[in-house]
């Protein structure tokens, strides 16, 4: 049983339109390379499990107050004139926001109803942003919190559910940045009087993904798969005692100065076992993994993605042992970095801006005819920092159910929480039986523990 609570949008001082962030362009742009409109293939989910029944009523006046409903409820897509760099608006018809209730029988709060599971949110016809609350025979609740991956990256999910929290429970201190600040008329032009350099950058930038990329690239997806078919998910977690175990076998792979090398690195190795018990001919895993281009500290922005890649690509014989594997990746990943990567992958995206999206999927997945990754990876770093309780309620657990496209069909998020980690496997139903799930949850855990090294 669900019932919905309407939020009435109202007058405040979020901007009436806001330029695309060149990660906002990269988002839109991808998907449309998709093969597959369902699931849809950039929609985010933050979840909060909850010790505790969560109000809706209370909820909605948190929203309110940090006046931000108006863009959740109404924001859009819009280019008004061919060739300018396009905006999120706010339109005119006012629309109220939603939250939806949903009582379940199941305890098992990691379970969320297909009616969640299927929850459409659009940048093209708003919302582009929903709230579901799940009840819990125990008392307890979730919840969870829609996006679509255009208007927002995870960190701003974070930031945003914060900011709600401390402005529900009276704290108005620490306001977020809601919005990049607007470039001046000067700043504009100097841009466009800099285009030949950020050309330059741009090539490279292409460039070194097209090397990244380029085929054969190892994948679970089949033919079939470009067909519509639902998101399925599995989540697995460690406790704190496996988690200190983890972060060990990380030093001794000599990943300890970046964690996330670790984590990478067991996930491929683990994912290439599934496709080695298929009996498939052997290639290339190629993982893009964002990067959060905010400052260590910075209050925002909330809105629009602050995301960068890096392209990282392991060979076979890479794969060979868990410590050659990290020493290509890390070495990867030093090279992008001096190389200035992610800073001319960022001007790419600034620069496609202008343009079609069409154009920029072309480029972007056309040397390998859309197959641009074996999976999508990330690690977020820690997950919700700042969240022990939520509207007084504590948290149990916070962490993210990632977007799925085809291709690749796959994608995996490790979330860290008061010491423990949860995983979650999010695949295009088919893509996965239970028993290569079985394999691929077995091996991740193996290899997180450098128990199978060799």
């Amino acid at each position: 049983m669900s019932r919905e609570v309407d939020i009435q949008a109202s007058s405040n001082n979020i901007p009436g339109y806001v330029r695309l962030t060149g990660g906002d362009f990269f988002n839109l742009a991808m998907e449309l390379g998709t093969a597959s409109p369902t699931p849809p293939a950039n929609i985010c989910r933050l979840i909060l499990h909850l010790d505790g029944h969560l109000d809706a009523r209370l909820l909605r006046e948190a929203v309110r107050n940090t006046g931000t409903e108006d863009w959740l409820a109404n924001a859009r897509w819009s280019r008004p004139i061919p060739f300018f760099i396009p905006r999120w608006k706010v339109n005119g018809s006012k629309n109220g926001f939603l939250i939806h209730e949903n009582n379940i029988n199941e305890e098992g709060p990691r379970e969320l109803p297909r009616s969640v599971l299927s929850r459409k949110v659009s940048p093209f016809s708003p919302p582009a942003f929903a709230f579901d609350i799940i009840y819990y025979p125990s008392g307890k609740s979730s919840l969870v919190f829609t996006w679509h991956h255009a208007l927002m990256d995870a960190r701003g999910a974070e930031m945003l559910l914060t900011y709600i929290d401390r402005l529900g429970n009276g704290k108005g201190t620490g306001q977020p940045i809601l919005f990049d600040r607007p470039p001046t008329l000067k700043e504009d032009v100097s841009t466009w009087l800099r285009f030949l350099v950020r050309s330059y950058f741009a090539r490279k930038a292409i460039h070194t993904a097209a090397r990244y990329c380029r085929a054969p690239i190892a994948t679970i997806e089949t033919t079939e798969l470009r067909r519509g078919k639902d998101q399925g998910y599995r989540i697995f977690s460690f406790d704190r005692e496996e988690t200190a175990l983890i972060d060990h076998a990380c030093i001794r792979s000599v990943a300890n100065f970046r964690i996330s090398i670790h984590y990478l690195a067991a996930t491929i190795r683990a994912l290439d076992k599934v496709i080695y018990s298929r009996g498939c001919k052997p290639a290339a895993y190629v993982v893009p993994v964002p990067q959060d281009t905010r400052k260590r500290g910075s209050l925002g922005p909330v809105f629009g993605n602050q995301i960068t890649f890096l392209f990282f690509r392991a060979e076979q014989e890479d794969i060979s042992s868990m410590n050659r594997l990290v020493r290509v990746l890390v070495k990867q990943m030093t090279d992008q970095i001096r190389g200035m990567t992610p800073e001319s992958f960022t001007t790419t995206m600034e620069l496609f801006r202008n343009l079609p999206m069409g154009i920029f999927s072309l480029q972007a997945a056309g040397p390998t005819k859309g197959q641009i990754a074996s999976l999508f990876f990330s690690f977020p770093g820690e997950t919700c920092p700042d969240l022990d309780n939520f509207l007084n309620i504590p948290v149990l657990e916070a962490l993210h159910l990632p977007p799925v496209s085809v291709p690749p069909g796959l994608s995996i998020i490790f979330n860290r929480y008061r010491g423990g980690i949860s995983i979650v496997l999010s695949f295009v139903e088919g893509c996965l039986d239970p028993e290569e799930l079985d394999l691929l949850e077995v091996s991740i855990r193996k290899e997180l523990m450098n128990e199978d090294s060799h």
